[in-house]
């Protein structure tokens, strides 16, 4: 699937860039370039949510593939950027196109120009919503991979603990063993010392008789 997200990606962010070069052209109307800026708005909304899914890939990715993963993320990641950042002064050119060129019939110059001003703050203020927006998901994104790594941990950690109780469990019917095998070997002294006390009253006996 990363190979299928990445391609349709690239193809998103091409025709963005390439909707971007004609509003930069200036040669639309202003009804039109507004028209463009929505599109563009659309398309960069699916970049978006392709790259989420990149995201998501890259994480639940072996660790053997995930760094090749990561590195053709990258540029992909930074021409969405890129996009974003063109796409904000694209927008801006038009919303001030669109106020000049639409009038406010009698209005004076200057309070056409305060319409424009208003409309840049307002733009900024949408510009720093979505950078607090991709900061949160980045952390999100950081929280999620230190999770799984302690998840990684513990699971290590419990297999750890696994082999010490089994090398515990060996250790002590080894000692278990060691005890029985010494016990018998006391057993099997007691019995041959009572075999050779025996033995040497039997030998004495006979002797004694003999003579």
């Amino acid at each position: 699937m990363f190979a299928q997200y990445e391609t349709e990606l690239g193809e998103v962010l091409g025709e963005i860039a390439t909707k971007l070069a004609a509003l930069d052209a200036g040669t639309s109307s202003p009804l039109h370039a507004t028209a463009a800026v929505g599109e563009v708005e659309d398309l960069l909304r699916a970049a978006s949510d392709l790259s989420k899914q990149l995201d998501v890939e890259v994480r639940s990715a072996a660790p053997s593939a995930k760094r090749t993963f990561q590195e053709r993320q990258a540029p992909l990641k930074q021409r969405l950027k890129d996009a974003r950042a063109a796409f904000e002064g694209a927008k801006e050119r038009a919303n001030r196109e669109a106020v000049l060129g639409a009038g406010v019939g009698d209005a004076s110059a200057s309070s056409r120009g305060r319409l424009v001003d208003a409309q840049t703050r307002a733009s900024r203020q949408t510009d720093m919503i979505k950078g607090a927006l991709e900061i949160a998901h980045d952390t999100e994104q950081v929280a999620v991979d230190i999770t799984q790594e302690l998840d990684r941990n513990r699971e290590t950690i419990t297999n750890i603990r696994g082999h010490i109780a089994d090398t515990g469990g060996s250790l002590g019917a080894a000692r278990g063993l060691i005890a029985s095998m010494q016990k018998r070997e006391v057993q099997q002294k007691v019995v041959l010392s009572v075999v050779a006390a025996i033995l040497i009253g039997a030998v004495g006996a006979v002797s004694y008789y003999s003579f």
